[in-house]
């Protein structure tokens, strides 16, 4: 039973944070939304940045899962069907998607956090940027800012078929259009 009330808290939060932002939710209005005590969520998470930090975590993880990964990512064919994935599960979750861009945009989210989760559950994302920097095909620059630029590339993706899905002919050519134009940014000319 324990699980349940931490999962209706998360659940609350997200809605909570979506509809009226991070900073403006109460922890108070998180547990009157979710049917517990305030006592109850501070039993689940010690303050608010620990549970919007769980929310995140979750999120992260629920996106990794859906993902169905078998294996390291060792081609750009690879990456691009995560890459599709991914966006699917964007589209398909516009709240849970709603919460990252709001997330990253605010003063919750900690660099070492975030570092802590692209290192633990996308390690895939790094290990493939790691390699393909060993073979010279992507710039020399900082793993942690290719995996942001790749991350913003995604959000953008998905943020413009949210809102133009209906007037484009061809959804998948985009989709894979954007993931092309993403790389396109980080190849090694030489």
């Amino acid at each position: 039973m324990g699980n349940s009330k931490k999962q209706n808290l998360l659940d609350a939060a997200l809605t909570l944070f979506v509809a009226q932002g991070i900073s403006e939710t109460s922890t108070a209005s998180i547990a009157k939304h979710a049917g517990v005590a305030t006592g109850t969520l501070f039993h689940h998470f010690e303050n608010k940045k620990v549970l919007v930090e769980a929310l995140y975590l979750n999120l992260k993880q629920e996106l990794v899962t859906s993902l169905q990964l078998s294996n390291a990512i060792n081609s750009n064919e690879q990456a691009l069907s995560v890459w599709r994935s991914a966006i699917k599960w964007g589209l398909d979750n516009p709240e849970k998607f709603s919460f990252f861009t709001i997330y990253y945009a605010s003063p919750w989210l900690e660099v070492d956090f975030k570092q802590g989760v692209l290192n633990s559950v996308f390690y895939f994302l790094t290990e493939y940027i790691e390699l393909q920097k060993q073979q010279g095909n992507f710039v020399a620059l900082p793993t942690d800012f290719i995996a942001m630029h790749i991350q913003q590339s995604l959000i953008n993706t998905v943020l413009y078929l949210s809102h133009e899905q209906a007037n484009i002919l061809d959804v998948e050519k985009l989709i894979d259009n954007s993931f092309n134009t993403c790389l396109f940014g980080l190849i090694c000319r030489n």
